[in-house]
């Protein structure tokens, strides 16, 4: 019997004094070979998830159809949003759209999940720029999309893209649970590089273009965004043509 089977069966046979019993319906074991779990297992009635599928607390722990599935949900879901939005006054709909509806609705998943690379994120960037387009009946040009999705603070609306956005939250939220998630790993692998980490920090660096922000400002949000906006604040002037643009 595994280490895990040997819990569970703890748990069972104290059921009678704890008065608390286990709801297989709820409880999901993930393996990569479900057939080494016996019929006479107490965890053959647990809901069997492949690794593809693993969820935690709502976030998509590996790349793939689980990721894919929780962005598309999005960008549903931002799609009937924009439908609904276009009936309301121009300035309401763009309160809402930008506070509520879009990043929003995206940020958990973004700050949870490595999603940097995904494509998707990209359709959710259309999906906003067209609703934004229809919001304001202004047909967005590359340029002036790039800089609607600025912070209010660098002159955008504030309606911020996934793309440019979730290098630096997954960043960001990776850094400021590090000491959390060494505190609940084995001692065998809490001290290992976080490769997914690693990888985020070189798209980072890319669509940054400068160092990763000094050890005390890596848990926030705002030190790794500020200098992807400044850098896409200077690809704008970069193209202008005259004083006036």
């Amino acid at each position: 019997m595994s280490t895990e089977e040997e819990d569970v069966c703890t748990i069972l046979q104290a059921s009678a004094e704890t008065g608390l019993h286990l709801n297989t319906a709820k409880c999901e074991i993930i393996m990569e070979d479900f057939t080494a779990i016996a019929s006479s297992s107490p965890l053959a009635d647990f809901v069997r998830a492949e690794k593809s599928e693993m969820m935690l607390l709502g976030a998509p722990v590996t790349k793939g159809k689980t990721q894919d599935k929780a962005i598309t949900d999005k960008i549903e879901q931002l799609s009937r949003a924009i439908d609904r939005l276009s009936l309301l006054h121009a300035h309401n709909a763009l309160v809402i759209l930008k506070n509520s509806m879009a990043m929003p609705k995206l940020l958990y998943t973004i700050r949870t999940s490595d999603c940097s690379e995904n494509p998707l994120l990209m359709r959710f960037d259309d999906t906003l720029r067209t609703g934004l387009s229809r919001i304001l009946s202004v047909d967005l040009s590359n340029g002036q999309w790039l800089q609607a999705s600025l912070p209010v603070g660098n002159g955008g609306l504030g309606v911020r893209s996934a793309m440019m956005l979730a290098p630096s939250d997954f960043l960001a939220s990776a850094t400021s649970t590090l000491e959390l998630q060494q505190s609940i790993l084995p001692e065998s692998i809490k001290d290992l590089t976080d490769q997914s980490v690693v990888s985020v920090a070189n798209i980072w660096t890319s669509v940054s273009g400068t160092s990763v922000p000094t050890s005390k400002a890596r848990h926030i949000q705002k030190a790794w965004d500020r200098p992807v906006a400044v850098n896409h604040i200077d690809q704008l002037l970069s193209r202008t043509s005259s004083e006036v643009d």
